[in-house]
């Protein structure tokens, strides 16, 4: 039986917040990268880690995969806070908002971004 963890992530401009970690919205992507070991993210063949930069403003966060790498990182930050066997599948049901400004114009392709991305297999 899989695990279910319900997981609130607020993507910010700035920085990427849930109920136990905030971090910079910024990340590098290399092959090796040395001095990273604790914040290593691999996903479809790329290594991804964590910087303290922060990536450019955007209105619409669906237009590439960035958003979606740095909410990989917020899940795994919040399931090793919570969960004490990180070996078995997690089913995640992700809690994400919108500003309401944006909510109507956005709200669709939104939610298709992380299902298209959202099945895949992810290791961090």
């Amino acid at each position: 039986m899989n695990q279910h963890k319900i997981i609130s992530i607020d993507r910010g401009n700035r920085h990427i917040k849930t109920l136990n970690h905030v971090f910079a919205a910024s990340f590098m992507e290399s092959g090796y990268l040395p001095g990273f070991t604790n914040t290593i993210l691999k996903y479809r063949g790329k290594e991804y880690a964590l910087t303290n930069g922060n990536m450019s403003q955007k209105t619409d966060k669906t237009k590439d995969i960035s958003y979606f790498i740095l909410t990989l990182f917020a899940i795994g930050k919040e399931l090793k806070v919570s969960l004490t066997n990180l070996s078995n599948p997690v089913e995640i049901e992700l809690l994400a908002g919108l500003p309401p400004l944006h909510f109507r114009s956005h709200q669709s392709a939104y939610i298709d971004y992380f299902k298209n991305h959202g099945r895949k297999e992810c290791r961090l």
